[in-house]
C-alpha cells in the first residue's frame, strides 16, 4: 500500500522556481544595487582587456565604429532597457550611438546587450583614434537609470 505524505506550499514553490528559471540569487533580477558594465562583442558579452582596447569596424558605407555590449547586474529586465553611449576623444564628444531600445539576455553573470553600435563622427580621422577614448554608458531601465564611464580605450586599427 502507498501512503502520500502532504507537500508543503513552501517545498511546491522551490520546486517551479527552479523548473522556470527564477532560482534565489538570479543575477538578471532587480537588485539593490544596480549597475552595468561596458564590454565588447557584436555576438557576446566580452570584458575589456587591462588596458582597455577595442577593436575598431569599418562599416560598408565609409563609416567606422566600435561594437559595445553592455553587462547589467541588478538592473531589471522586464520592460527592456534604454540605451545610450558617448565616446570622447580629448574631452570633446566624437562617437556616439543612437538611443537604442533593447530586450536584454539572462546569462550566468547578468543581463547583456551586445552589438550596440558607437558610430564616430564622419569628421574623425583614423590619426586622431590614438588618443584614448573615453566611453560613457548610460542604461535607463524601468526602475531607474545605471551608469559606467571606462576611460583610456584605445581603438585597435585593423
Amino acid at each position: 500500500m502507498t501512503v502520500c505524505r502532504p507537500v508543503s506550499l513552501a517545498a511546491l514553490w522551490v520546486l517551479w522556481a527552479a523548473l522556470v528559471g527564477c532560482a534565489a540569487g538570479d543575477p538578471c533580477a532587480s537588485g539593490p544595487s544596480p549597475s552595468i558594465e561596458l564590454g565588447e562583442g557584436d555576438a557576446a558579452f566580452e570584458e575589456l582587456t587591462d588596458p582597455p582596447s577595442m577593436e575598431l569596424v569599418f562599416g560598408p558605407q565609409g563609416g567606422v565604429h566600435l561594437e559595445v555590449a553592455v553587462r547589467g547586474r541588478g538592473v531589471p529586465t522586464q520592460e527592456g532597457w534604454a540605451v545610450a553611449l558617448e565616446g570622447r576623444l580629448l574631452g570633446e564628444v566624437r562617437a556616439s550611438a543612437p538611443l537604442t531600445l533593447v530586450t536584454p539576455a539572462c546569462s550566468a553573470e547578468g543581463s547583456e546587450v551586445y552589438g550596440v553600435r558607437l558610430i564616430f563622427d564622419n569628421g574623425v580621422a583614423l590619426t586622431e583614434l590614438n588618443d584614448p577614448l573615453e566611453i560613457s554608458g548610460t542604461v535607463t531601465y524601468v526602475d531607474g537609470v545605471a551608469e559606467d564611464v571606462v576611460s583610456g580605450v584605445m581603438v585597435v586599427v585593423p
